[in-house]
């Protein structure tokens, strides 16, 4: 039964049975040390499991569950508290008479996954599932090839769950995110049934009513061959998570198929997760093992930014037999994103003049001239980067920056001990040729638009940083005190308003995620 459906479904029949309503609210755990968001959603499959069970009506805090929009209408507090404390969370289930609340969280760690929850009745702790401090990772559990199989590794999850481990899926030895995070839900949910929920009647489903909203072609289960059209359905009418829950239960169906995979990272790509995309598309070219999988795979381990498992995907695609001109377009963005400017720079002579132009011109900037010439810039003002190009835009233009700022800064301190230097007018001149060129390069493209006001930002930056290149060179030239000082003003102030753009690009991601 699909998630949507289901609240909507089983909301009709609380009011007619008395169901009591369990409200989950999912919280986010910081990360500092970490590069990438490793939180892992609970919440939405805690709410199918709950509902699967019957002894309580699931209300997910979020716009996204058609019964807590229902509330929203008629709460202002449920708007405007998206991420609300604890104790607001507790106040409006109070006030709503919800008898039960579950605060839940999970991050990833490695190859496993440490998940937190707690049961709250009439607002007093009644149940809790904390890691112990200390404690190990507990094993991998294999994946089950059939349905038949999960209760067992329920079973065995619990087992582990019970000592405060963390515990992770594994098909292929690669972990499946959403086949653990399905497997902590049902372990928790016969957990609450053996203690908190014990006094609570299971309710046998009776078959699900008609959804007014459902496409044509919906009586198609996960498990039919015809599963794709519906999936297909699902993402043309724009119900994105409608189609996310029925691929999950078509993965689960089959978990060796790698079209229900590839299709399931392509939906993962679609909704800006690029990690779950990536991980997706590494299981499906586990199972269907041919190079253009692999190559697919490679390219999502790209989007994502992790280098080495691109790196490994590319290669066994050429263990495979890729062609090299399937895999040498994802071999220059590796070695972009890798440092490896000239590595890309002899990649790129292998492909037809004019493609990639986004690569060609981080080459030509950062290796070649460095300029950015009439024909790249032309090229890059064609159409908007995609947001995985923009992405490689951003890593190599703060990879530059990141070597040149310092340099430049250092200028004026060493220019004051060697005046009139020759070698250090020739840093100063080309540190400032340099940044031209990087700022030709910002002004030249066209940004995605979900990165249209950091980029404005961004080419203002560049902008100042160039025209503080040119005061730093001036002193170099003159030793002059005032330009001293208007160089440290003017470097401090683009300094500034870099980091500024950097915020401001990080929250302009974590929104469209």
């Amino acid at each position: 039964m699909r998630l949507e459906a289901a609240l909507v479904f089983w909301g009709a029949a609380a009011a007619s049975f008395g169901i009591p309503d369990l409200l989950i609210h999912q919280q986010r755990v910081d990360q500092e040390t970490s590069r990438d968001d490793d939180n892992q959603l609970l919440a939405p499959y805690l709410a199918q499991a709950l509902d699967d069970d019957g002894r309580v009506r699931p209300v997910v805090w979020s716009m996204t569950d058609p019964v807590f929009r229902q509330w929203a209408e008629t709460d202002s507090i449920l708007v405007e508290a998206e991420q609300p404390d604890e104790r607001t969370v507790l106040r409006v289930a109070s006030r709503r008479r919800i008898e039960y609340v579950v605060f839940v969280s999970a991050v990833k760690e490695g190859p496993t996954l440490r998940p937190r929850g707690r049961l709250f009745r009439a607002g007093r702790l009644v149940w809790k599932f904390e890691p112990k401090a200390g404690l190990p990772q507990g094993p991998e559990l294999a994946a089950p090839m059939n349905r038949a199989d999960m209760d067992r590794l329920i079973a065995e999850a619990n087992r582990r769950l019970t000592d405060g481990g963390a515990i992770a899926v594994t098909v292929n030895g690669a972990t499946d995110w959403d086949l653990t995070s399905r497997t902590i839900a049902q372990t928790w949910v016969r957990q609450f049934n053996e203690g908190p929920l014990k006094s609570l009647p299971a309710r046998a489903k009776t078959p699900e009513a008609p959804v007014a909203e459902t496409p044509r072609g919906a009586e198609i289960q996960p498990s039919s061959p015809d599963w794709q059209t519906l999936a297909a359905s699902f993402v043309a009418e724009g119900k994105l998570q409608q189609a996310l829950a029925f691929l999950r239960d078509r993965v689960d169906a089959d978990p060796s198929d790698p079209k229900a995979r590839m299709a399931l990272s392509d939906l993962y790509h679609r909704l800006g997760q690029p990690m779950e995309a990536a991980r997706s598309a590494a299981l499906a070219a586990e199972f269907a093992r041919n190079p253009e999988t692999w190559v697919v795979s490679a390219q999502r381990w790209l989007e994502s930014g992790d280098a080495a498992q691109a790196q490994a995907a590319l290669a066994k695609a050429v263990a495979l037999g890729a062609s090299p001109d399937l895999v040498r377009p994802h071999q220059i963005t590796l070695h972009l994103l890798t440092g490896q400017m000239a590595e890309a720079e002899v990649q790129l002579r292998g492909l037809a003049p004019g493609s990639y132009p986004l690569q060609r011109a981080l080459v030509e900037v950062l290796v070649s001239k460095p300029s950015l010439g009439p024909e790249a810039a032309a090229a890059l003002e064609k159409r908007p980067l995609s947001v995985e190009e923009y992405s490689l835009f951003v890593l190599c233009l703060e990879r530059s920056l990141m070597e040149l700022t310092p340099k430049i800064r250092d200028l004026v301190p060493r220019a004051r001990l060697e005046p009139n230097s020759s070698a250090l007018l020739n840093e100063a001149e080309d540190s400032k040729v340099r940044l031209s060129a990087l700022s030709s390069l910002v002004q030249a493209v066209v940004p995605p638009e979900r990165h249209q006001e950091s980029h404005e930002s961004r080419r203002l930056a560049l902008i100042l940083l160039s025209q503080s290149s040119m005061v730093v060179q001036a002193f170099v030239r003159s030793n002059d005190p005032d330009q001293a000082e208007e160089a440290a003003l003017s470097l401090s102030e683009a300094a500034r308003i870099a980091q500024a753009v950097r915020e401001a690009y990080a929250a302009e991601s974590r929104r469209a995620n």
